[in-house]
């Protein structure tokens, strides 16, 4: 019995005439753990004291319908099955989800059809992923997903001896949910002290090793276009500068990056007004010791970047702050650019091209 555990895992949503779960407005997930034991027989009647409440708006971004998993984690179990359930964007969806121990993680990814016909499944265009959550049973909460803007946030940064490994997110939404997007074009470059070390055709991932050991500035710049996946975010240029040098020990690099909020619709648009006030979020890699922020610059485009013109940026709380500036006229998008120094001389350069679009 110590080395058995069973588990009962199930889904339950709102069927449509032909069967299929596709744009269930709820989803029921319940899981149960038995350690010791195999179930050959259950009852439970779930209560809705047992369960958390999650209500998920799902923004759109294009025309792609979406496929989403809500993936309940069992404490003791290596995992569970989920269902694929597809969407039409935007939408709503109400999770009542198993509390307690129960932890749950929902993915959520952007499709459009395959052109393989020895694969007819359709394609991920874009991935988001949440964090691993336990929510409490009782408690409603609210996430909104895939909203606007989509930027790229550090995953991985590390040096070990000769080594460098640089791995980015390369489609961030507003609210820190992260994961990736196709590009139609992408190049990353490595440079030491001005000089490139190497480059690759990927947006957000470099790994290189035989690094000489003394400290020096490097530059890590990575570069990514998507006008054929969205109209929105459609050029992304991220540089990191930083230095390092040889370590015995795995040691985390300093990168940052730069998150926006705007008050963005269903269909990821703001409503145009003279003046716009943005939520502004720096985000570090995780775990990594970051210096402390010492200037931020933001400017903005009203032309995908032909001109640019400076925003007010004030601080609004432990890593946030709000950039003001006048709203682009007659500009069907907003592109933003970011400049950001620490006090370890560290700094990120940051463009994003049609970061959200004006109604």
């Amino acid at each position: 019995p110590a080395e058995l555990t069973g588990h009962v895992a199930s889904h339950w949503g709102q069927p449509d005439p032909t069967g299929s779960f596709a744009n269930t407005p709820y989803l029921y997930g319940i899981a149960n753990n038995m350690p010791g034991e195999f179930p050959t027989g259950f009852t439970r009647t779930v209560r809705a004291r047992d369960l958390a409440v999650v209500e998920q708006t799902i923004n759109a971004t294009s025309e792609h319908k979406a496929e989403k998993t809500v993936t309940g984690l069992i404490p003791g179990v290596g995992g569970t099955w989920t269902p694929i359930i597809s969407l039409d964007l935007p939408t709503r969806m109400r999770l009542n989800l198993d509390g307690g121990p129960i932890k749950w993680q929902t993915r959520l990814a952007e499709v459009a059809p395959g052109t393989d016909p020895q694969w007819p499944f359709p394609v991920e265009v874009t991935i988001l992923e949440g964090e691993v959550t336990q929510y409490q049973a009782g408690r409603n909460v609210k996430e909104r997903w895939n909203a606007a803007a989509f930027v790229p946030t550090a995953g991985l940064g590390a040096r070990l001896k000769d080594e460098m490994y640089l791995g980015i997110y390369t489609n961030t939404d507003a609210d820190g949910h992260r994961g990736f997007t196709a590009t139609d074009t992408a190049s990353s470059k490595l440079y030491r002290d001005g000089q490139l070390v190497t480059e690759s055709t990927d947006f957000g991932y470099l790994e290189v090793a035989g690094l000489p050991a003394a400290e020096a500035q490097y530059k890590y710049v990575t570069s990514g276009t998507r006008a054929s996946v969205s109209g929105l975010s459609t050029r992304t240029d991220l540089a990191l500068t930083f230095r390092s040098a040889a370590s015995e020990d795995e040691v985390l690099l300093p990168l940052r990056t730069v998150r926006y909020q705007p008050a963005v619709d269903l269909r990821n648009s703001v409503k145009r007004s003279p003046v716009t006030v943005l939520p502004v979020v720096v985000d570090g890699l995780p775990d990594a010791t970051l210096p402390a922020v010492k200037h931020l610059e933001l400017q903005v485009s009203g032309d995908d970047g032909k001109t640019w013109h400076a925003a007010a940026v004030v601080p609004a709380g432990k890593g946030a702050y709000k950039a003001i500036f006048a709203t682009p006229k007659g500009a069907g998008t907003v592109s933003l650019k970011a400049h950001l120094v620490d006090a370890g001389g560290n700094i990120t350069d940051q463009t994003t091209i049609a970061a959200y679009a004006l109604r």
